[in-house]
């Protein structure tokens, strides 16, 4: 009970620190300024370790992509070059000087990823939430629609190892993806199991009524549940 506590606390002041420190860099701008870590070239996995051994990739894109950062205390930075790391939870961008860095967990509020040829049009959008399910760790979710209550995804990346394969003398190693919802609303997570009428309502904020308006949607896939929520959001 205490050495949970002392982590809160320590955790809470991390991130103080995190806001203080962001909240004076953001005023000179600039790719530089951001609170990162430099990464390996052996795409480092959680434990520091390489993957290099491991079949695929641990990326959710193939490509690096343009993108606006933007920090808890407010203000934005543009990369170049960025990809998002599913199996660690970072983003990975090429900084000014070719540098492949990460930023420090909490350090990035937001992540608009923009199309390659028009900057001003945005592709994908994702909020850096609270995962309660992954050790409370700070994590980007895609956000799926506009409004007070959001339909969000996490595509997470984990390594699955096979049988010892005696013909070919190992054990191969190789990533596979899993896709995680939840209902956002007022900052804060409501996880999904699975898409679903029953789940998503379950997983919608008090202010819902069952109202005839929810029976004209099963729910079933993330277009039903985008297509819901407009419409509960314009109410």
């Amino acid at each position: 009970m205490h050495t949970n506590l002392l982590n809160q606390v320590k955790r809470g002041l991390t991130l103080i620190f995190l806001l203080l420190t962001q909240l004076a860099f953001s005023q000179g701008g600039g790719q530089n300024n951001m609170l990162s870590r430099i990464l390996n070239s052996d795409y480092q996995g959680k434990d520091s370790g390489s993957l290099t051994n491991v079949k695929g990739t641990p990326f959710l894109n193939d490509n690096w992509r343009k993108a606006f950062l933007y920090f808890p205390s407010g203000g934005r930075v543009f990369v170049e070059k960025m990809k998002m790391n599913g199996y660690t939870g970072e983003l990975h961008y090429i900084d000014e000087k070719g540098v492949e860095s990460a930023p420090i967990e909490g350090s990035v509020s937001r992540v608009d990823l923009l199309d390659q040829k028009d900057t001003s049009i945005v592709t994908n959008r994702f909020n850096a939430f609270i995962d309660q399910t992954n050790k409370n760790r700070i994590l980007f979710f895609e956000i799926h629609n506009n409004g007070p209550v959001q339909i969000v995804s996490r595509v997470e990346k984990f390594i699955f190892t096979e049988n010892y394969d005696p013909l070919k003398g190992k054990t191969e190693q190789y990533f596979k993806v899993n896709t995680l919802y939840a209902i956002a609303y007022a900052g804060k997570l409501n996880p999904i199991k699975e898409l679903g009428y029953t789940n998503v309502m379950n997983a919608m904020p008090k202010i819902v009524n069952n109202s005839t308006m929810n029976k004209k949607y099963k729910l079933r896939t993330l277009v039903d549940v985008v297509a819901y929520l407009n419409e509960f959001n314009k109410q």
